[in-house]
């Protein structure tokens, strides 16, 4: 059954969403926000002289991403 998510995001706003879930719900909003590629050896060398650290996610499942507003 789907419902309608109030996804609200710190650089675009609020957005309305049907979804079946929240996850697909703030899929649909980062699918329109960002590009996703494997980093190249230049990105990395660019982004680590600029202060810019790698963020890990270990061991990640969409049921544990915590959403506000959602109990687990």
């Amino acid at each position: 059954m789907s419902r309608i998510y109030h996804v609200s995001s710190t650089d675009n706003g609020n957005h309305l969403v049907r979804a079946n879930t929240p996850q697909q719900a703030v899929a649909l909003i980062a699918k329109e926000m960002f590009k996703v590629r494997v980093a190249s050896q230049d990105d990395i060398v660019y982004e680590i002289s600029h202060g810019n650290k790698v963020k890990e996610v270990l061991n990640a499942t969409q049921e544990e991403l915590n959403l506000a507003g959602e109990s687990a």
